[in-house]
C-alpha cells in the first residue's frame, strides 16, 4: 500500500533545528511516549494532518463500510472521531487543502478514481452534500499533491502509460483532467517544489521534471535506485527517497539535471512514506514500524529511534512534537523528542548567533540555508549548518527599497518592499540572481498558493490585496486588486481561502475571508469580523484556527467555516493580555 505524504506546513516554512530561537529536541537523543490509539475496522493506508484534524483513508475491499475519516487530535491523548464516510471501496490515499479533501482509490473491484469532498464541517463528512465530484484514473492513485487550483497525483500501473496526472479543480463540483504528456506507468510518489516535480517511480527509480508547462513536462534528471521508490520529500538541495526494501536514500539535487545519491540507510522493513522535521526523518517502514533517522549529515543518515505500534505502518505525519501514525490496526499518536519532546527550558537550547552584520526582519530556513530580508540591508543567505558559526553566502540590496517580508518556494525567493516585489533565483544560495521585479504601492505581506502570489496592500487608496502569477520570470504584474480596507497589513492562505487583517482596530471591519475558487486570480468575499481594539500586524492560519497579532492583545478566531468567522478567544499569560507584533509557524503543543 502507498499513501499521501502530508505537508500542511508549507515547505518554505520549515524551521531548521538549532538556529534562531532554539530547538525542541536533541536530534540524537529522541524518546517517545504513547498518547492514544483509535481502532478502525480496516487499515489506515493514508493520512493527512491539517491543524488539529487528521484526515484518513482506510483500505476496504467491499463497498459500504467507512473508508474516509476525520479525527480531532486537539488532545493527542484522547483521539476523537468527528465523522466518517462510507465512500468508494479500496480507498488508498487522502490529501486535504483547506476545506477540500481529495481521496484516491487503489485498483480493485471499482475503476480507480480520485474524488473531491467538502470537508468544511468536520462533523459532516457523511452528509450527502460532502461528495463533490470524481475523475476516473488509469491506475491506482498512490500520491496526491494539491498545488493551488491544480492537483497533481500519481496513477500507478497506468493503463495509458501516463502515471503522472493533473486535475484542474477550479470548480470542485466539476473537476477537469489535464492530459500530462510524460511517460512512465510506474509513478508512486511525488513532491512539487516551485516549478520542479520530483517523482518516486517504483523499480524505475527517481525522476526530476520541469513542470512549467503542465501539459508537457520536461525530464531534467534521473537516478536508477536499487529498490522500489514509493515516496519523496524535497528540502533545499536534498531529496529524501523511500526506496522500499533498499531503505532510504538522500539525493543531492543541487543540479536537477544530475541528481546523485550521497547517503543511504537500509531500514529493517519496507520504507514507503516519509516525514521530515528539521534534521530528523520519520520513516513509515511497514513491518519495521516507524524508523526515526538523523539526517544532519546528509551523506550519513543514522538511526535514532524505532517505534513499533502495530504489525504494519503505512503512513505518518506530525503536528508540533506529536507523531500521528496510520497502521493496519488504526490511528496512533506519540509524543516524541528529548525526554518525550517539548522545551523544558528554552534558555538551555538557544544557540548564540555570531552573525550580526545585517538587520533581520524576516527569515526562512530550508535545509542548512537561512534566507533573510533585512530592510535596507536587502536580501541575503547564510549557511547555518553549525548554529554556533553561521556565515554569509551572498547578498543583494537595492538603495531605496528596504525589504521586509519574504516567501521561499522551490528555487525562488519572493521578497517585498513597499514599492514592489523582487523575485530571486536561489538555486545556488551563494550566487543570488534577480529574475523579476514587479512595481507595487505600499506592499505589506505576501503568501503563495499554487502558481499564484497574493500580496497585501497598506496604501489607503488601494488597501486590500492583489494577485500575481509567479510561474514565469516575466508576466503581466499584479492584477485584480481588491480594495476593502484602510491598511491591510497581513495575509495568509489555507487551501482555496485567503485571510487578511486590517491594521486599524476599533469598530471598523478588521478580519476578512475570501475564496479563490472558481477563479484563483479573482477572490470572492466571504465574511468579515469587526470590533478589535488594538493594531493588527500579523496573521497565521492553522487548520480551523486563525491567530492574529495585535499590539494590545493577541486573538484567535475559529475559521472552520470561512463564511462564518467566529471569535474563539484571546491569548493571555498569567491573566495578562499578550501584546505582539508578529506570528510564525509554531511547532509547540497547543493543548498544554
Amino acid at each position: 500500500m502507498f499513501s499521501i505524504q502530508s505537508r500542511n506546513e508549507h515547505i518554505y516554512k520549515i524551521t531548521a533545528f538549532g538556529w534562531g530561537t532554539g530547538t525542541v529536541a536533541n536530534a540524537r537523543n529522541i524518546s517517545y511516549a504513547t498518547q492514544d490509539f483509535y481502532e478502525t475496522p480496516d487499515p489506515i493506508t493514508g493520512l493527512d494532518v491539517q491543524g488539529r484534524r487528521v484526515y484518513a483513508a482506510t483500505n476496504n475491499i467491499s463497498s459500504g463500510p467507512e473508508t474516509l475519516y476525520i479525527f480531532d487530535i486537539y488532545d493527542p491523548t484522547d483521539i476523537k472521531m468527528t465523522s466518517s464516510r462510507a465512500s468508494w471501496s479500496n480507498m488508498l490515499t487522502v490529501a486535504v487543502d483547506g476545506d477540500i479533501l481529495y481521496g484516491g482509490l487503489n485498483n480493485g473491484t471499482l475503476v480507480p478514481k480520485i474524488s473531491t469532498y467538502n470537508a468544511t464541517d468536520p462533523f459532516g463528512l457523511d452528509a450527502g452534500a460532502a461528495f463533490l465530484d470524481y475523475n476516473e484514473t488509469s491506475g491506482a492513485v498512490t500520491d496526491i499533491e494539491p498545488f493551488g487550483h491544480l492537483v497533481y497525483y500519481t496513477a500507478y500501473n497506468a493503463l495509458n502509460g501516463k502515471a503522472l496526472n493533473i486535475l484542474d479543480v477550479s470548480d470542485p463540483l466539476n473537476v477537469n483532467a489535464i492530459v500530462c504528456d510524460w511517460g512512465t506507468e510506474k509513478s508512486l510518489g511525488l513532491d512539487i517544489s516551485g516549478h520542479l516535480g520530483y517523482i518516486a517511480a517504483s523499480d524505475e527509480g527517481f525522476y526530476i521534471l520541469n513542470l512549467t508547462d503542465k501539459y508537457t513536462p520536461v525530464e531534467y534528471g534521473y537516478v536508477d535506485t536499487p529498490g522500489n521508490a514509493t515516496d519523496v520529500i524535497v528540502n533545499g538541495r536534498f531529496a529524501y527517497l523511500a526506496d522500499g526494501e533498499a531503505g532510504v536514500h538522500v539525493i543531492d539535487i543541487f543540479d536537477p539535471t544530475n541528481p546523485v545519491i550521497i547517503g543511504t540507510y537500509d531500514t529493517p522493513g519496507i520504507a514507503q512514506q516519509l516525514f521530515l522535521q528539521g534534521r530528523i526523518l520519520f520513516v513509515a517502514d511497514g513491518t519495521g514500524g516507524v524508523q526515526i533517522l538523523d539526517v544532519a549529515d546528509p551523506g550519513m543518515p543514522s538511526f535514532v529511534q524505532q517505534i513499533v505500534p502495530a504489525d504494519y505502518v503505512y503512513d505518518l505525519d506530525m503536528v508540533g512534537n506529536y507523531l500521528v501514525v496510520g497502521t493496519n490496526e488504526g490511528l496512533h499518536t506519540y509524543k516524541v523528542g528529548a525526554l518525550n519532546g517539548g522545551i523544558s527550558n528554552i534558555n538551555n537550547h538557544v544557540y548564540p548567533n555570531h552573525f550580526d552584520a545585517f538587520q533581520v526582519l524576516d527569515v526562512r530556513v530550508v535545509g542548512d540555508i537561512a534566507f533573510v530580508v533585512g530592510g535596507e540591508d536587502g536580501f541575503y543567505t547564510l549557511n547555518v549548518h553549525d548554529p554556533n558559526d553561521s556565515f554569509l553566502l551572498d547578498r543583494k540590496n537595492y538603495s531605496g527599497y528596504p525589504l521586509k517580508e519574504l516567501e521561499v518556494y522551490g528555487q525562488f525567493a519572493y521578497c517585498i518592499a513597499e514599492g514592489g516585489m523582487f523575485t530571486f533565483d536561489i538555486s545556488n544560495p551563494a550566487n543570488i540572481e534577480l529574475t523579476r521585479y514587479e512595481v507595487g504601492t505600499d506592499i505589506e505581506d505576501i503568501k503563495l498558493w499554487g502558481p499564484n502570489a497574493y500580496v497585501a496592500y497598506g496604501d489607503p487608496l488601494t488597501a486590500g490585496f492583489a494577485t500575481l502569477n509567479y510561474t514565469f520570470a516575466f508576466g503581466d504584474g499584479f492584477v485584480n486588486n481588491f480594495n476593502f480596507g484602510v491598511n491591510v497589513t497581513a495575509i495568509d492562505v489555507q487551501g482555496p481561502h485567503i485571510y487578511t487583517v486590517e491594521n486599524t482596530g476599533g469598530s471598523v471591519d478588521t478580519f476578512f475571508s475570501h475564496q479563490m475558487l472558481p477563479d484563483p486570480m479573482v477572490a470572492d468575499f466571504k465574511d468579515v469580523a469587526t470590533g478589535f481594539l488594538g493594531t493588527n500586524t500579523d496573521l497565521f492560519v492553522d487548520g480551523d484556527l486563525a491567530f492574529i497579532s495585535d499590539t494590545d492583545y493577541s486573538v484567535i478566531f475559529n475559521i472552520t467555516d470561512p463564511t462564518n468567522l467566529a471569535w474563539y478567544g484571546d491569548i493571555r499569560l498569567g491573566g495578562a493580555f499578550i501584546e505582539s507584533t508578529g506570528l510564525k509557524l509554531c511547532r509547540c503543543n497547543w493543548s498544554s
